[in-house]
């Protein structure tokens, strides 16, 4: 097989101004494991440990101020994925995802938080220019939410 091994260390310090997202100082990064098992089947696994500063700010409507996305001070990421191709015009997806970490709330208390979802996928490229896929997962959020979600697309290429 062949394997690819990524990683990234970060000293991280961060402050903000505002009392409901608290400050963080301490290491960050990320360990990557790509590996081909077969020239039909691969594996990825990955595991993250990062601040949500990247997706602090969404903003919901024009004109409206901008609402904070994530919250998390800092989030313990695991994906396990794999990947199948069972004809040069078909393969196959799967992912495990679990992030763990807390939310501070816009009072400053700090609470727990972990998502877990899985998705499979199937796509289909009958042709160089054309390339068909659908997928479907399940997403649990601890005291939030249960959610089931499936989407199909289409893609053609001009060449």
């Amino acid at each position: 097989g062949l394997s690819t091994v990524t990683a990234r260390a970060s000293a991280t310090h961060e402050t903000h101004s505002q009392a409901s997202r608290p400050g963080f100082s301490g290491l960050t990064g990320s360990l990557g494991w790509d590996y081909r098992l077969t020239g039909k089947l691969a594996l990825k696994a990955q595991l993250t440990r990062d601040t949500g500063s990247e997706t602090t700010f969404l903003t919901v409507a024009p004109g409206a101020l901008p609402l904070r996305a994530n919250n998390n001070r800092l989030t313990t990421l695991t994906e396990l994925g794999a990947g199948y191709e069972a004809t040069a015009k078909i393969g196959f997806t799967a992912n495990l995802r679990r992030a763990q970490g807390s939310v501070t709330s816009t009072g400053g208390a700090s609470l727990g938080d972990s998502t877990s979802s899985m998705v499979f996928g199937a796509k289909y490229q009958p042709t160089r220019s054309i390339s068909l896929g659908c997928n479907g997962g399940r997403e649990h959020r601890v005291n939030a939410y249960n959610a089931y979600t499936a989407g199909c697309s289409a893609q053609l290429t001009l060449r």
